[in-house]
């Protein structure tokens, strides 16, 4: 648990700390790494000894339970995928969704990006704001060929 969070704030720091941003990734993998292996040896000696913490599965599975919510964790798709961002998004701000492009691309999978100016977050789901209708006609753009069938 330790190692992981110290990842996520080695991370961080690629973002804030842009200069020595090589070194931190470099350094955040490891962390991963030692994650790893220190819930692998916790399910050793659980297994061996025939012992389960009291806290095991909020150290084993929650971690686990995060990933698969991250959409970056599950690429590649195989689908076309097609991002709608706003230019001031504090929520998802475009540092992140630029960086779940790059890891897409990397996977094999095209990804479209729209940037919506002047939009936050909650622009580009309210039907009364223009940024709506943006994503509307993106969806429906995407639903076509099914429709066609």
């Amino acid at each position: 648990m330790v190692f992981g969070l110290l990842a996520g704030g080695v991370f961080l720091l690629t973002e804030l700390l842009p200069e020595r941003a090589g070194l931190w990734w470099i350094f955040g993998a490891i962390c991963v790494q030692l994650r790893l292996a220190g819930n692998m040896f916790d399910g050793m000696v659980a297994i061996l000894k025939e012992r389960a913490s009291a806290v095991g599965e909020l150290y084993n599975e929650v971690p686990d339970r995060v990933r698969r919510a991250s959409p970056i964790a599950m690429v590649p798709f195989g689908v076309t995928q097609m991002l709608v961002i706003g230019e001031h998004d504090s929520i998802v701000p475009k540092s992140q969704a630029d960086g779940f492009v790059d890891a897409a691309r990397q996977m094999g999978d095209s990804v479209e990006v729209t940037t919506i100016l002047g939009a936050g977050h909650f622009e580009l789901v309210d039907p009364s704001l223009g940024g709506f209708e943006i994503i509307r006609g993106a969806v429906l753009e995407a639903l076509e060929p099914a429709w066609s069938e």
